[in-house]
Order: structure tokens, then sequence, then C-alpha cells
């Protein structure tokens, strides 16, 4: 055979088997596709939806408050119109949740100075203290912890069930840290577990509300307990028309928390005092709202007006868009 007939023929067997391989290779691709139909769309994305991840923080602020009348008893049975929730100064338009709460988990801090100046009332703010616990925590609902302090440094301890005899006993020493001892106890509270239950954070504190050995200012105090949710009621005893400049500490940490300051004549009349704490503690009310996202970090102040006279709120202050 001739070399240019030769030639031909194998071009002709080439063609031959790359059809017989091209049309194995298309049955394959449809068998394919019969069993799966998603391929087919593999390489037609005009027919595919768009993929958009959204990614949000949608915070909802929680603001637990109290009422009480002109006699200073809790009102128990308020309705939304009759408070109004502003934040920098303008009124919260929609309120996701509005309720009265009375058997929030309760994280309590007692704390009690026993500096110099508390000598005289220590015993017995520390049985008024004792009684207050032995009343207010229930078994495996609530959580306490104790902090005696002067300068003395506060041993680490978790918050505690309730036990007979309590641990509030101590001794009077010379000198105060009472921001040093607050901070650490709003500390101790932020760590706490709660899961994922709302839980009401208090620190009731027995102190005259001088400082003078503190490497901590009011300031930091105040952001901190803000920051965990605390509310701080301060006791002290000393004649009432002798005001003193720590009464001027403990009503601005009630203002800023949300809490309560009292001045008793001595600490013989603590225990009354300890019952309204009790009694407000277990008659208050949540409101809620979802703030605007603006992106950044920043503190709020938050204030609850009342719309009828004779009407006393006492809320926390405010809360940082930065929390976690």
């Amino acid at each position: 055979m001739k070399l240019p007939a030769l030639k031909r023929r194998l071009r002709k067997w080439r063609a031959g088997v790359a059809g017989l391989l091209l049309t194995a290779a298309t049955a394959c691709v449809a068998a394919d596709i019969a069993a799966n139909p998603a391929v087919a769309n593999r390489g037609n994305t005009a027919d595919l939806p768009e993929v958009v991840t959204i990614r949000s923080q949608v915070r909802e602020v929680h603001v637990i408050f109290t009422a009480s009348d002109l006699r200073r008893q809790p009102v128990l049975d308020l309705t939304l119109d009759q408070v109004q929730l502003q934040q920098d100064g303008e009124a919260v338009q929609t309120i996701s949740d509005f309720r009265r709460d009375l058997d929030l988990p309760l994280q309590v801090a007692l704390l009690t100075d026993q500096s110099d100046s508390m000598q005289l009332g220590l015993a017995q703010e520390q049985k008024a203290a004792e009684e207050f616990l032995a009343r207010i925590i229930r078994p495996g609902v609530d959580t306490y912890l104790t902090l005696p302090f002067a300068t003395l440094s506060v041993p680490r301890e978790p918050l505690a069930r309730p036990s007979p005899g309590g641990g509030t006993s101590g001794r009077a020493e010379g000198q105060t840290a009472l921001y040093d001892a607050l901070l650490e106890a709003s500390s101790r509270l932020a760590a706490s577990p709660s899961g994922n239950a709302l839980t009401r954070r208090v620190i009731v504190l027995l102190s005259d509300g001088e400082d003078n050995y503190s490497l901590h200012g009011l300031g930091e105090v105040l952001e901190a307990a803000g920051r965990a949710g605390i509310a701080v009621y301060g006791i002290t005893a000393h004649p009432p028309k002798s005001p003193t400049r720590g009464d001027a500490v403990l009503r601005q940490l009630a203002d800023g928390t949300g809490g309560r300051a009292f001045v008793v004549k001595n600490y013989a009349d603590a225990g009354a005092v300890f019952l309204e704490i009790e009694k407000e503690l277990r008659s208050q009310y949540l409101i809620a709202f979802r703030p605007p996202n603006r992106g950044r970090c920043g503190m709020h102040q938050l204030q609850m007006v009342p719309r009828q006279s004779g009407l006393t709120l006492h809320w926390r202050g405010g809360y940082s868009d930065c929390d976690p």
C-alpha cells in the first residue's frame, strides 16, 4: 500500500476512536445528572441563588427597677403607662417586655465596714445582717458572699448558700478601703455563674461611707457596678440631723446603681431597714428594649420617669453597648 493511502486510513481510525470516547463520556455525564440533578447547575451560575452571610448582634437591654409610694411602700400593681423609659434624654419608643418579677434569683454581696469608726455598732449590724441573709436567701436559688473589710485583703471565696452562724463576724481595723472592697465585690458578682437566667445582683453595704485607704475611686466603682448590673444598698447610722460626707457617697452609690441609701439613728434600727430592702428586692419590675445599633462603643444613660404623682422609682443608671 502506498504511503498516502496509509495516512488517510490512519486519520479515519483516530477519528473513530475519538468519537467512541466522546460518546462514552457523554453517557457517563448523563448518568451522573440523572442520579444527582444538582450537578446539572454546577456550571450555570446564573441559575444559582446569591449567597449572602449576614452577621448581626442584636442585644436587648434589661432594666430592673423598683417602685414605691409616698409611704415608701413597694407598689405592686404598676402598669407600663405609669412610667416612661428614656435613653440619653429621649423616650424609648418601643418596649419589648414589661413585667413584674417577684422570683428573680438573687446574688447578694454583704459588705461590713470594720474600721475604727464602726466599732460602736459593729456587733448590732452583724446580727441584723445575719438575720437578713437567713430570711432572703432561698436554698438552691439564691447565692451570697460576705466581705468584712477595712484595709485587710479579702479571701477569695465563691458565692455560697446560707449556713448557721453566718460569716460576718470580725473586728474593727484602723483605715478604710471602701472603694477597693466595692470593686472586689462587683468583680466577684460579675464573675459568678448565673446560667441563662436573668439574675438580680445586689451589694448591701454597712458603712459610714468614708474612705481613706483605697487605690481606686468612686467613679471606677460606679462603672464596674453598672456594667455588671449591680444595685448598691447602703446603710449608715448617726444622728439624723448631723449629715456627714459619707452620707453623700452612699447616696451617689445608690443613685448611680438603682439602689437605696438609708440613715438610721443607730444600728439597732438596722433590722427594719433590712426588712424594707428585702420587700423591695421581692417586688421589682423588668422593662426591656432593643437599642439601635450605632456600630460604636459607649455608655448610655437611662432614666425612669414616673407619670403619676407620689411614685418613686429606683433603677440602674445606664449601660454600655460594649458589654459582652
